[in-house]
């Protein structure tokens, strides 16, 4: 085709395949992706539908028709979680729940899926409340403050205290939000540079990332360490994994438990913080979209911190959020390179590929993608 485009085509559709311009020779699409991940994306459907990017010595194909991002969602089976990025980053956070593939999934779910009961969010969502409540006592109107930034801090306090129940000292919290901030950025460039250069080149950042990475654990530790002196349920994540058996009925060693906690720091605080900065971002520059909503809440709520209760009723908040989630999702997914998700192949040359999951900007996806719900 003239303008670059080929055609892929399975039994009932046919798709377009194109390659991203901008490569650079040895890093590809790399730096380009590392400046400015949205932005890139975001850029890429207008191309094709299957759009090739390189990333250093490998190569990629990303999912920007929301038929193929369906079906590639649904299909955990042919498309498990794996390829470069999810093996290097396993190295870090271990095989855990966020990063397990499709054959250990169940049974990390298993795991811990009590911590996850209906009966047990609305002791989450007082937690929430409460931390919510103190923020929002030091808002004035007309102040300025660095919305990221302040969301993180809530964060990172909501998910310390829903994960460790114990009391928590304001140190430890601000300890944990700095350990995942630089951990998570350490984690980024683990999984973006070659094998090893991550960890052996003596650059400041990576010198942080070893020792927030050794912070957090001997953290989750410590906490393990009381909690087992003295054994009953607190009502939190970490009592659920104490009390956990695993299929021979033995208890999870404390390196699991671990490797677990810092898996399900790092989900809760960056992820939230992200969207509810977007989310706030979204309500500034859609004035009738914010009215709207500053009438559903004062109309459901009269004034008090919302509860697990009022969740049903607030039917605007939540298509605010999942809005928010469609524009500017957490990050992307990639899956490993045995299937094309049009015809079960890769394209000629591709076979050591992998191909990578967005959520393109359109009604279309939302159209596409079920609706869930809690369990």
């Amino acid at each position: 085709m003239n303008d670059g485009r080929s055609s892929l085509q399975d039994s009932a559709r046919s798709y377009t395949l194109a390659t991203a311009p901008g490569r650079l020779v040895a890093i590809g699409h790399a730096l380009a992706l590392a400046r400015d991940p949205v932005r890139f994306l975001a850029s890429l459907p207008q191309y094709a539908d299957l759009v090739k990017i390189k990333l250093g010595p490998w190569c990629a194909y990303v999912l920007c028709h929301p038929d193929l991002i369906r079906d590639v969602g649904l299909d955990d089976r042919a498309f498990d979680k794996g390829g470069p990025f999810w093996d290097k980053a396993r190295q870090a956070v271990g095989n855990r729940l966020a990063s397990c593939p499709h054959q250990d999934h169940r049974r990390q779910r298993r795991l811990t899926q009590p911590a996850f009961r209906r009966d047990r969010m609305p002791g989450y969502a007082r937690i929430m409340g409460t931390r919510i409540a103190e923020e929002m006592s030091h808002w004035e109107h007309g102040q300025h403050m660095d919305v990221p930034a302040r969301m993180h801090g809530m964060a990172a306090t909501i998910a310390a205290r829903t994960i460790f129940a114990t009391q928590l000292r304001r140190s430890d919290i601000t300890r944990i939000q700095w350990c995942i901030e630089q951990f998570t950025a350490g984690l980024a460039r683990h999984v973006v540079l070659p094998s090893g250069l991550a960890d052996t080149l003596p650059t400041p950042a990576n010198r942080r990332f070893r020792r927030a990475k050794s912070e957090l654990r001997a953290l989750t530790e410590r906490f393990i360490a009381v909690y087992r002196a003295e054994v009953f349920d607190r009502g939190d994540l970490l009592s659920v994994l104490l009390a956990a058996r695993d299929d021979d009925g033995s208890a999870l060693s404390d390196e699991l438990v671990t490797d677990h906690l810092v898996s399900f720091l790092v989900a809760g605080i960056e992820t939230v913080a992200n969207t509810l900065s977007w989310a706030l971002y979204l309500l500034a520059i859609h004035p009738d979209i914010r009215e709207r909503l500053h009438n559903e809440v004062d109309a459901v709520l009269g004034g008090r911190i919302a509860c697990y209760e009022d969740l049903e009723s607030l039917k605007l908040t939540r298509c605010v959020v999942e809005e928010t989630l469609r524009l500017y999702p957490r990050w992307m997914d990639e899956y490993p390179c045995n299937y094309c998700p049009v015809c079960y192949r890769w394209p000629s040359g591709a076979a050591r590929c992998g191909h990578l999951v967005q959520s393109p900007r359109s009604a279309a996806t939302r159209r596409s993608i079920p609706q869930t719900r809690p369990l």
